[in-house]
């Protein structure tokens, strides 16, 4: 027994002993010394220089903590000057134990204070593609200055404290920088997967994040192999989830992912765009994203927000001046009052009526606005992109069937073909708004066939009033950086023509102060043979701003008008006179011509007869025929082939002579003594040449 503790005794001392040396070895050694060797084997693996310009220091304990400082790695020879990694303080706690048998186990690792710089030269390079076999060898080989010694290094928690990071896409010379407060990974070893939780702020948002990754083996990796991410992002009022791959091509990242994103709050989107977006509460994207460099696709879109949808696919090409999107949306319901916080048009017709029986003091208000339009948006993306809608919502309209190829290049924007159908009306034309210039211009043309004032009437809040299926054609170009300057320069023509109308004059007279302003205005509109509007045609062609009343008549049963004058869209005032013709002396006190005028924002009446019909009566109901068949023919109006049994056709051209005067009636002629003019006279003789014409 007394040989057994005497033994045991002697273990002891030799392991108190060996402890005492190895402490004194690890306290007494300079770790200094090995900067040259770290550095040299950085320089080898990697291709860059590495600089340590604090101090090596190892804490001796049965866990020993190991703390560098001050540690610079080069960038990319064709990259920025700055580093392409900065720290201020790599920790890390070893195991005593392993490193007595040749291993190097970290049981943490901590680096704080972390300024990184990813970039891409946009010809295929990356600065964390090395150009040297790489750090895994750094990593597995470990010697001291003879090479004598060989370790191998595992590490199972990495954190990583005050992290700045910055992304420059070589292509576009575009930045994304991302401060990370705290990124936490851990790992069984280098060829095991990472788990990560991150806390981080971009463009002022608190974002926090936790991602199953792929091992460091791979990260570091040159072979192009996938590193796979699942990575679920939390901010305030939104949630996103990534799931898929990051590649390591010869061109930069390659990403291949589905993405998912929420948002119960816009705000926060707000604040990372920098600007205010629509309303954008209740949204849920989920969508494919593709590509690497400076071009991506996003494919197989499905956007919600209520009952609104959007789909597509959409590329992007961001290599030229500015960004390029390629591509189609689609969506069976989009309502823009509701994402866009538009306000419905309306008219309130218990306002004081539009019109004025006097001239109105004061000034008018201008209806077009000055105010330059905010086309530097134009310049910012160029696209080329379809767009279908079964229903859009927009204004209080609901715009059915809409197509639209929409091209945008360098401030240059057009819509064409364009088709949608507006309140049972068919729309269908062309715009094009060129901003490419100092001056920027618009040319519109357009079509539209069926359109119900009526309905429009309906939806602006006056109900049930008319009937009127409208057919026409807006053909203007106009130059300008605003509404006003645009209609000042306009130049063209707007031709208008419509059938079967019908005036409901019950509910009219329901809307008291509209009704009583109309009926002072034009007091043949409340009688019952001027209910029905036969037909009506106007050609307005339009010079310098000014449009002019070339040709403006509507037929009814009991009268026949016409408008004469221009209305000046630059300055905003109306020239015009309306001239009614009864087609029944027991209708001629209800024939008053009236001149309105004024500004556009507040006209006002002139019941001077006299001074109206100047220049006026020997013309202003005469329709050549060629020029109505041109303006029918130009709206879209359905000619019959047999022009001369059409009704309309025949009563736009004078071929409809008025009823004669009952006995009892007042003689047109008798009006002269009341200061009335004399009734314009029966056109019988343009419809006896309308006749001759078509005969020939």
């Amino acid at each position: 027994m007394n040989r057994w503790l005497k033994v045991l005794g002697a273990v002891v001392v030799v392991l108190i002993a060996s402890a005492v040396s190895i402490a004194v070895l690890v306290t007494q050694y300079d770790y200094n010394q090995l900067k040259p060797l770290v550095a040299r084997m950085t320089q080898e693996a990697t291709g860059r220089d590495l600089t340590i310009n604090g101090d090596i220091h190892l804490a001796p304990s049965l866990t020993p903590t190991l703390s560098v400082s001050d540690i610079t790695l080069a960038n990319a020879p064709w990259g920025e000057k700055d580093a392409m990694l900065r720290l201020d303080r790599l920790e890390a706690k070893l195991n005593l134990t392993a490193l007595l048998q040749g291993l190097v186990d970290v049981d943490y690792l901590v680096l704080d204070g972390l300024n990184v710089v990813l970039q891409t030269d946009g010809r295929g390079r990356a600065n964390w593609e090395f150009e040297k076999p790489g750090l895994d060898q750094a990593v597995e080989a470990v010697a001291d200055a003879n090479g004598a010694l060989q370790l191998d290094l595992t590490a199972s928690d990495v954190r990583l404290r005050n992290v700045d990071l910055t992304y420059i896409d070589g292509a576009t010379a575009k930045r994304v920088h991302l401060l990370l407060q705290s990124a936490d990974f851990t790992a069984d070893s280098l060829t095991a997967p990472i788990h990560a939780v991150l806390t981080a702020v971009y463009e002022g948002v608190d974002f926090d994040a936790v991602a199953d990754m792929g091992s460091l083996n791979l990260l570091v990796s040159t072979t192009g192999e996938a590193f796979p991410v699942h990575m679920e992002i939390n901010a305030p009022g939104m949630q996103a989830t990534i799931k898929g791959s990051v590649e390591q091509p010869k061109a930069g990242m390659t990403v291949d992912a589905r993405v998912g994103v929420t948002v119960d709050d816009s705000a926060t989107l707000d604040q990372l765009a920098g600007f205010a977006l629509p309303n954008l509460d209740g949204l849920s994207l989920d969508m494919k994203v593709r590509g690497s460099g400076t071009n991506y696709a996003f494919s197989a879109i499905e956007a919600r927000i209520g009952d609104n949808d959007v789909g597509g696919d959409v590329a992007v090409d961001l290599a030229g001046k500015r960004p390029r999107l390629t591509g189609k949306l689609m969506s069976k319901t989009l309502d823009l009052d509701q994402v866009l916080n538009l306000e419905p048009w309306t008219i309130d017709p218990t306002d004081e009526p539009w019109i004025a029986s006097s001239k109105p003091k004061g000034e008018a208000v201008s209806l077009f606005s000055a105010e330059p339009f905010p086309l530097e948006l134009l310049k910012t993306a160029d696209l080329d992109i379809d767009v279908l809608s079964a229903r859009l919502q927009a204004f209080g309209f609901t715009i059915e069937a809409l197509k639209a190829g929409i091209q945008l290049n360098d401030g240059s924007l057009v819509l064409t073909p364009m088709s949608f159908s507006l309140e049972d009306g068919d729309v269908h034309g062309a715009v094009r708004l060129d901003a490419s210039a100092n001056t920027p211009t618009l040319n519109l043309d357009t079509t539209v066939q069926g359109m119900d004032i009526g309905r429009i009437l309906d939806v602006l809040g006056v109900s049930d009033v008319v009937t009127l299926p409208l057919d026409g054609h807006v053909d203007v170009k106009g130059h300008g950086d605003s509404v006003r300057s645009l209609m000042a320069t306009l130049n063209g023509s707007a031709q208008f023509s419509a059938r079967n109308g019908k005036i409901n004059d019950a509910n009219l007279k329901k809307l008291t102060k509209l009704s009583s302003s109309l009926f002072s205005v034009l007091p043949w509109v409340q009688h019952k043979d001027a209910s029905v509007i036969s037909c009506l045609v106007a050609d307005w062609p339009i010079d310098k701003g000014v449009a002019t009343a070339k040709i403006v008549l509507m037929d009814t049963p009991g009268f026949a008008v016409a408008v004469t004058g221009n209305v000046d869209l630059g300055g905003e005032r109306l020239h015009l006179t309306i001239i009614p013709q009864a087609k029944n002396t027991s209708l001629a006190s209800f024939a008053v011509p009236v001149r309105l005028k004024g500004a556009l924002s507040a006209p006002y009446t002139d019941v001077d007869p006299g001074d109206a019909l100047v220049g006026t009566v020997g013309n202003i109901f005469k329709a050549p025929v060629g020029l109505l068949t041109t303006i029918l023919s130009a709206t879209g109006a359905d000619l019959s082939a047999d022009k001369a049994n059409d009704p309309c056709f025949k009563a736009l051209a004078g071929d409809k002579p008025p009823a004669k005067p009952a006995s009892n009636e007042t003689p047109a002629s008798s009006m002269q003594e009341n200061n009335t003019p004399t009734l314009l006279k029966p056109l019988e003789s343009l419809g006896n040449a309308l006749d001759d014409l078509l005969k020939k």
